[in-house]
């Protein structure tokens, strides 16, 4: 089968819609999750039932593979009378799935050492000089 440049020149256009679409969806899921995944990682570590419901989807969401979240929703909500968009359906899924990992990452951030120190040194049994020095002047 020849190269035929004329076939590629009528795909470029399909292209750029759908690399258009992809940024879109990309760049409302990223601010979507930064907000959600917040929400979330408060709920948890508030505790009690709405820490435990919190706990819960965050296991769900990040132990279950995207393709098949991507199903559920798309063909769920179909199947209960929501009829949603693919683009709507992939946001409302992408966002619950990074949502939990969001949610992680901002508990792990919050949170404090193994040793229940806020000082960075205290672990290793280190003045605040010494590690300093350790960090930043480290021979290569």
């Amino acid at each position: 089968m020849p190269f035929d440049p004329h076939f590629i020149a009528r795909l470029i256009p399909a292209l750029l819609e759908g690399a258009e679409v992809t940024i879109e969806l990309a760049a409302l899921t990223m601010v979507i999750c930064l907000l959600w995944g917040l929400l979330v990682a408060l709920a948890h570590g508030a505790g009690g039932p709405l820490g435990w419901i919190a706990g819960g989807y965050i296991q769900v969401v990040r132990n279950t593979p995207l393709l098949i979240q991507l199903y559920l929703v798309y063909f769920g909500f179909s199947m209960a009378g929501f009829g949603l968009s693919g683009f709507a359906s992939g946001l409302l899924a992408l966002c619950a799935q990074n949502g939990g990992y969001v949610a992680e990452i901002y508990a792990a951030g919050c949170s404090r050492s193994a040793s229940g120190s806020s000082r960075p040194g205290a672990p290793s049994a280190c003045s605040d000089g010494r590690f300093t020095r350790r960090l930043f002047c480290r021979r290569s």
